[in-house]
């Protein structure tokens, strides 16, 4: 991915026992240092299926995207992915637990209009 560009990504959730507060998910992009260069809160399908709606036990799919901010230096990155009541600001966690928070990645983000990585398709290096 190059600075400038958005990118895309589906979270599946999974509610394990019904849920009575009406969650938000945040997405933070981190470098490898920890800084956030972006991020992309909001409600679970962008408004359109609160936690409070979701049955137990099927997947919920939570289609996504976050701007790489065209400033964003090249190196590696993380997804940070996890779930607050907007209400108290407080994350999602068991009693006395600490916050759940997810981290995907790594992945490398490119200088804009670099030229990426050659695809396993043998297509050539995509432009950013």
């Amino acid at each position: 991915m190059c600075a400038g560009a958005e990118l895309p990504f589906t979270i599946y959730w999974r509610a394990l026992r019904p849920l009575t507060l009406s969650y938000t998910v945040f997405v933070h992009l981190v470098d490898s240092q920890g800084r956030t260069w972006g991020q992309a809160d909001s409600q679970p399908a962008n408004g359109g299926f609160p936690t409070t709606c979701w049955p137990v036990g099927p997947l919920v799919v939570d289609e996504r995207w976050i701007e790489i901010p065209p400033d964003a230096p090249p190196g590696q990155y993380y997804l940070e992915i996890g779930m607050y009541d907007f209400s108290t600001m407080k994350r999602l966690g068991g009693e006395g637990q600490e916050p759940s928070q997810y981290s995907l990645g790594p992945f490398q983000v490119l200088p804009p209009g670099a030229r990426g990585q050659p695809s396993s398709g043998g297509a050539g290096a995509p432009r950013c």
